[in-house]
């Protein structure tokens, strides 16, 4: 959840938000059509959704990072281009209680 919120002040600040999520849904533990109707309006807003991928690999390359994603339960490869990554993996609970949702969040800045 807080990767979605992040993503969603970054998307509001004009840039473009990619979420790979290793589960097939995105927030795991809520009703199912309270967040199938959250992904739609998130996708309203422009993110764009790899859901039941996971994150392999983070690159550094001249220009931008280079991001490695491959399905959860195997499979081919593919690579996204992105300026900043945040990642926000689900490490068990936190010392205050809140349960951390597995999400990778790639989010590339507008050109000005």
């Amino acid at each position: 959840m807080i990767g979605l919120e992040l993503g969603s002040v970054w998307s509001r600040l004009g840039a473009e938000v990619t979420v790979v999520e290793f589960l097939d849904r995105i927030l795991p533990g809520t009703d199912a059509e309270v967040a199938k109707q959250f992904q739609r309006m998130l996708e309203k807003q422009g993110f764009h959704f790899h859901l039941g991928h996971k994150v392999t690999k983070v690159e550094k390359t001249k220009s931008d990072l280079s991001v490695s994603i491959a399905p959860s339960g195997g499979g081919g490869t593919s690579i996204l281009s992105a300026d900043v990554v945040l990642v926000l993996s689900d490490g068990g609970r936190s010392r205050m209680g809140l349960d951390w949702t597995r999400l990778a969040l790639r989010r590339i800045m507008a050109e000005s």
